[in-house]
């Protein structure tokens, strides 16, 4: 069986810096990275706007409390 590959990721991390990382270490591989650093700007994505995958921090503040 071939590789699945993922052309549309969304990384949503509280933390920038990790962000910048997922996107440049991706980047490396190419499938378009979307990141975003404050997770309550998800909810207000276009309701068509659609991911291949989601990486996601589990514990961000506001969200996960």
């Amino acid at each position: 069986m071939g590789a699945v590959r993922a052309n549309k990721i969304l990384a949503v991390d509280d933390e920038p810096q990790i962000c910048s990382a997922i996107s440049c270490r991706l980047a490396e591989h190419g499938p378009d990275c979307q990141t975003i650093s404050d997770p309550r700007v998800v909810e207000e994505l276009p309701a068509g706007h659609q991911f291949d995958v989601l990486i996601s921090d589990i514990a961000m503040p506001g969200l996960s409390d």
